[in-house]
């Protein structure tokens, strides 16, 4: 599964893993930490306070890899291997970070999706305007991002 625990009820449905795959398969799993992009996960919520939103405490993936190998552990799976990989992303503004992060798909929502024309971009550059006014360094502005990946077999 890659990128997948993000739309899906990941606690319950990594134990029943282990009943899919036959005597000697293996399951591989690439996700993003929900403690990826924690300049715009911070901008969101400064964002949603100013507006008096409701906000996501955080995205619905794990924030490390334990819980995951944990819940495959008990659908029967043994872990061959595991790893997590770091690595930071620069931008030239924070227009285009929230542009990238939009486009990419890494951020969604239904109410996001609503938006159109004028009103999305007037929210897309008041969004990357706090981004940058955040996070600029002297190279650009920065989205860090943490990835883990998980091979178990059967």
């Amino acid at each position: 599964m890659r990128f997948a625990l993000a739309y899906l009820d990941w606690p319950r449905v990594l134990p029943a893993m282990g009943r899919l795959v036959r005597p000697g398969g293996r399951v591989g799993i690439l996700t993003s930490l929900a403690t990826s992009a924690p300049q715009a996960m911070a901008t969101y919520h400064k964002f949603a306070e100013h507006l008096e939103l409701d906000t996501v405490a955080e995205p619905p993936t794990p924030r490390e890899i334990d819980p995951v190998l944990d819940l495959l552990g008990r659908g029967g799976l043994v872990i061959d291997t595991c790893w997590q990989h770091n690595f930071r992303l620069w931008f030239k503004s924070g227009v285009d970070a929230t542009r990238w992060l939009l486009d990419t798909g890494y951020i969604t929502h239904p109410a996001l999706s609503a938006l159109e024309g004028e009103i999305k971009d007037a929210m897309i550059e008041l969004f990357g305007s706090h981004l940058e006014d955040g996070f600029r360094e002297d190279e650009g502005v920065p989205l860090d991002f943490f990835f883990a990946g998980v091979i178990a077999r059967r």
